[in-house]
């Protein structure tokens, strides 16, 4: 260049950028997918304890749909549906299904449903249930004896889990549908509180 011109300087095309950032998305939902993978599998891994039962073998269920071999609660328990998007919590103590906005599992949650789409309880931890429907003795007996998987679980279909309402209360829940469609996320759960 000559002292004096001045000559029109590209320093990228716009479609290479707009490419570039095409790859940035696709990296990142990359990213996410096998993070979910992970904390899928390290919830799913048994504990391994001295003189343990081998842990049951449940099919795997794709998101959006429910296993046609796991039953829901009987007819006799008192179970309802809920559903929850990232943000949102419920109140399980109460007899409604209602939920409500929340930044947390605060002011008596008993569920709720972060922006990353993990499960948090409002009090305690949760306890994985091997069990193919709700049981007051055996998630009665979880709670008050086993250690717990911790306080957030993923949003995958076919988990089933017991834990403490926010009250004291006994409860079971098992994850019936999820949609993990980044524009509107989703958990249908079927929850019995005793």
């Amino acid at each position: 260049m000559q002292a004096g011109h001045v000559r029109d300087v590209h320093v990228g095309d716009h479609h290479e950028r707009r490419g570039i950032a095409a790859l940035t998305v696709v990296a990142v939902a990359l990213v996410v997918a096998v993070v979910v993978v992970v904390v899928v599998a390290l919830v799913r891994s048994p504990a391994t304890t001295s003189g343990s039962a081998a842990p049951e073998t449940r099919r795997a269920a794709t998101p959006g749909s429910t296993p046609a071999d796991v039953p829901p609660p009987s007819a006799d328990e008192p179970s309802r549906e809920v559903e929850l998007v990232p943000g949102t919590g419920i109140d399980l103590d109460s007899d409604g299904t209602e939920v409500r906005r929340s930044a947390g599992p605060t002011g008596g949650l008993d569920l709720h449903m972060d922006s990353l789409g993990l499960l948090s309880p409002g009090k305690g931890v949760f306890h994985e249930d091997p069990g193919p429907a709700a049981s007051r003795e055996r998630c009665a007996d979880s709670v008050a004896n086993a250690p717990g998987e911790g306080r957030l679980i993923p949003v995958v279909a076919d988990l089933r889990y017991c834990f403490r309402t926010t009250d004291g209360r006994i409860a079971w829940l098992r994850t019936t549908s999820t949609i993990l469609d980044p524009g509107e996320p989703r958990v249908v759960l079927d929850v019995v509180v005793w």
